[in-house]
C-alpha cells in the first residue's frame, strides 16, 4: 500500500524504495524519513533502542553571578556548585509571534520585548511553546529552511539577552500535522494513531522534530531543560470522541510507552539536561477513569468512572504518568469547579502542589509547576484577589525549599502574551490597560519569592555555558 504525500518543498513516498520521476526525486516515509534536499536518510524505527539513561536525579545549578544549569546523574559541577531553586514565567507565544507559520507577517520586535522586559524584572527563566499550534506544525513540514531560520533568530535573542528558557517541545498533535499536511494523499490519523501506532505518520513526523530540535538547540547556552509537550495527560482514558471517533483515548501505560520513546531520541542526543513530562495535574478522576468504563456500571469503583480519587489513588496516578521523567510536572490553576480528593471538602487550592511534591520527594524527582493562575481569564489579576492563587502557589515554593523539599521550579501563567492579549491577563511590565494594572504587584510577589528561595544569591541570574 503506497501513497505519494506532496509538499511545496518535498515528496514522501510510502515505500522503502528511492526512485526518480520527471528528475523529481520521490522520498521515504514509513519506517524511514528521507529529505529531498540533502538526500539524507533517517531512521524512523521504534525499535531501535535511543535511550542512553533512564530518569534520574534532576538539578539546577547555580554560580556565584546566578546563572544557572541544569544536569541529571551528577552533583551540580564546580563552575556551577550551589543548587537552587526558581520562579519563573511562561513567555508562551514567543515562537508563534514570531514565525510565519503563524503570524503573518512575523512580529519577531515584539517577541524581543518580552524577552528583554522578563530580563529587566529579573526574570531568570521562562518556559516557551517550541513549536506552532496544532496543524501550523504544517509550516515546519513544508517551508523548514524558513521555520529554523525564524526559530533561530530568536534564540539568538535569548541568547544575547541570558535569559534560561525550558523548551516545550510537543507531543500531542503530530496526527493534526500528518493530516493537514498529507490530506490529499489520504491521511487520515487520530490522536490515538500517533500514541499507539509506532508506524504512524504522526509519530514519524514527532520523531523527526524531536530529533531536529534537539540536535539544533544542543549547544545553545540559553536552553536550561527539555520538556516533551503540554498536558498530553488529560487525554488518558478519556471516552470518545477525544482521540478516535468512536474508540477511547490511550491508558496510561500506553500513553508511558509514547512519551518514554521521545524521551529516549533527547536522552540520545543530550544526555546532560533534564526532561519535563509537561503534564498537567492529574484529573481529579484519573484512578476511577483507569479502572471504570465511561459508561454503565463500575465494580472497582461504585461512584463510577467520573468519581472522586482519594489522595493516595491520586498521588499513584501521578507517579505512574510522570514515570520516566527526570522532573515531574504539574499544572494547576484556580477553578471552582474543581475538587480533589473529597466531594464534601474539596481540595482546589495550591496546596495540591505541595501534596504532589511530597510524593515527587519520595521518588528521587523534582517538581515543575509549569503552569499556575488565578481563575480564567484573570490569572496573573488585576486584583489582589485574584492574585491570591498565584501568591499562594509562591507561598508553597518557598515553604517547600524550607523543608528542603522537591519542588523546584515554577513558571506562573503568562508573561506578556501577544497572541491573546484579548482574551486574557497576563503580566505586561509598565501597561496601561485597566485589566493589566496587577503586573507591577505580581512581579513584585515573583521578585519576593526568588529572593527567598535563593537567600545567598549574588546578581541577577543568567544563563550558563552549554
Amino acid at each position: 500500500q503506497f501513497f505519494v504525500a506532496v509538499s511545496r518543498t518535498k515528496l514522501y513516498f510510502l515505500s522503502t524504495t528511492v526512485v526518480m520521476v520527471d528528475s523529481i526525486r520521490i522520498c521515504v516515509l514509513c519506517m524511514f524519513f528521507f529529505e529531498c534536499s540533502t538526500g539524507k536518510t533517517l531512521n524512523m524505527s521504534s525499535k531501535k533502542t535511543e535511550s542512553v539513561r533512564s530518569a534520574s536525579r534532576a538539578r539546577i545549578c547555580a554560580n556565584l553571578d546566578g546563572k544557572l544549569r541544569a544536569v541529571v546523574d551528577v552533583h551540580c559541577p564546580d563552575a556551577f556548585p550551589r543548587e537552587t531553586r526558581v520562579a519563573g514565567a511562561n513567555l508562551f507565544d514567543a515562537l508563534w509571534i514570531s514565525s510565519s507559520g503563524m503570524t503573518e507577517p512575523p512580529q519577531p520586535q515584539t517577541a524581543l520585548a518580552g524577552i528583554q522586559s522578563a530580563v529587566a524584572s529579573n526574570i531568570t527563566v521562562v518556559r516557551m511553546f517550541a513549536g506552532l499550534w496544532g496543524p501550523n506544525m504544517n509550516f515546519w513540514v513544508e517551508n523548514s529552511s524558513t521555520y529554523w531560520s525564524e526559530f533561530d533568530s530568536l534564540m539568538d535573542a535569548f541568547d544575547a539577552h541570558g535569559l534560561n528558557v525550558i523548551m516545550s517541545i510537543g507531543y500531542s498533535d503530530w496526527w493534526w500535522v500528518a493530516n493537514e499536511a498529507f490530506a490529499e494523499h489520504g491521511i487520515n490519523e487520530t490522536r490515538n494513531d500517533m500514541v499507539l501506532n509506532a508506524t504512524s505518520v504522526g509519530r514519524a513526523l514527532a520523531h523527526q522534530y524531536f530529533r531536529d530540535i534537539v540536535s539544533r538547540y544542543l549547544n545553545r547556552t540559553s536552553v536550561l531543560l527539555w520538556e516533551l509537550g503540554n498536558e498530553l495527560n488529560l487525554l488518558v482514558d478519556l471516552p470518545p470522541p477525544a482521540c478516535d471517533p468512536t474508540q477511547q483515548c490511550f491508558n496510561t501505560a500506553q500513553m508511558v510507552a509514547y512519551t518514554t520513546t521521545l524521551a529516549g531520541i533527547i536522552r540520545s542526543i543530550d544526555p546532560r539536561r533534564p526532561i519535563s513530562s509537561g503534564f498537567s495535574t492529574p484529573r481529579a478522576s484519573a484512578w476511577h477513569q483507569s479502572v471504570c468504563p465511561y459508561t454503565g456500571k463500575c465494580t472497582a469503583a461504585p461512584d463510577g468512572y467520573w468519581g472522586t480519587d482519594t489522595v493516595s489513588r491520586w498521588l499513584d496516578q501521578l507517579e505512574a504518568q510522570n514515570q520516566g521523567m527526570d522532573i515531574w510536572s504539574i499544572h494547576h490553576y484556580l477553578d471552582n469547579k474543581s475538587c480533589y480528593f473529597d466531594r464534601n471538602n474539596c481540595i482546589r487550592n495550591a496546596t495540591l502542589a505541595s501534596i504532589a511534591a511530597g510524593r515527587a520527594r519520595q521518588a528521587g524527582a523534582l517538581l515543575y509547576v509549569g503552569e499556575y493562575g488565578g481563575q480564567n481569564p484573570n490569572f496573573t489579576g488585576p486584583s489582589v484577589q485574584d492574585q491570591a492563587f498565584p501568591a499562594q502557589m509562591l507561598q508553597f515554593q518557598v515553604a517547600d525549599a524550607n523543608s528542603e523539599g522537591a519542588f523546584a521550579l515554577s513558571t506562573i501563567w503568562a508573561w506578556e502574551c501577544p497572541t491573546h492579549r484579548e482574551d486574557m491577563v497576563c503580566i505586561w511590565p509598565k501597561s496601561t490597560v485597566p485589566k493589566e494594572q496587577g503586573s507591577a504587584r505580581m512581579i513584585s510577589l515573583l521578585s519576593d519569592a526568588n529572593a527567598k528561595l535563593n537567600p545567598q544569591s549574588i546578581g541577577v541570574g543568567g544563563i550558563s555555558t552549554a
